[in-house]
Order: structure tokens, then sequence, then C-alpha cells
């Protein structure tokens, strides 16, 4: 089987056009294909981003941090309701002076 120089030109050219697909479309370079440097169309830029700083908790009021701790309490004690009107007006109290500190 005689190979003639027709078909192996004709190789050797299938063979740079393979390459220069892969080149472009396999990782994306300069806005050809999928993106750049093979991000599948999301592009990453080498500038880095400053970060959202973190929201500091929102501080709760005595009043809020009494009402939220008052069922477990009452619970806990078994306080009824005059008891627990008592216990929750001290503790509101406290609570604020605490905050105030």
């Amino acid at each position: 089987m005689k190979i003639s120089k027709t078909y192996l030109v004709a190789l050797f050219a299938l063979l740079l056009t393979g390459v220069e697909l892969q080149a472009q479309y396999g990782y994306g370079g300069n806005g050809y294909g999928y993106g750049s440097r093979g991000s599948y169309g999301r592009a990453r830029t080498a500038i880095p981003q400053a970060q959202e700083p973190e929201k500091e908790p929102e501080n709760l009021t005595a009043d809020e941090i009494v009402d939220n701790e008052m069922p477990a309490i009452a619970a806990a004690l078994e306080l009824n309701e005059f008891e627990t009107a008592v216990l929750s007006s001290v503790l509101k109290k406290y609570v604020q002076e605490r905050i105030e500190m």
C-alpha cells in the first residue's frame, strides 16, 4: 500500500487544523470559544475583589432580650401571668442597666 504525497499533505493539514481548533475552542483564548481560561463563559478577573464587611449583629434592646427569654423562664419556674409580668419588668430594668454599662 503506497501512501501518496497528496494523502500525506492532507493528513498534515488536518493535524494542523485540529491543533488550531483546540487552541481556540478548547481554551477559549481572547473571546473565542467558551470563555477565557477554560471557565466556560464565566470570565474571571485577575483583580482581587473587595470583600464585603461582615454585618454586625443587630443589638437587641432590653425589652426584646427579655421577651425572647421569658417563655422559657416562665415554663421552667411554672409562673402564673402576674408573676411573669413582675419578673419581666424587673428583668427588663436590670438588663437595660447591664446594656448601658
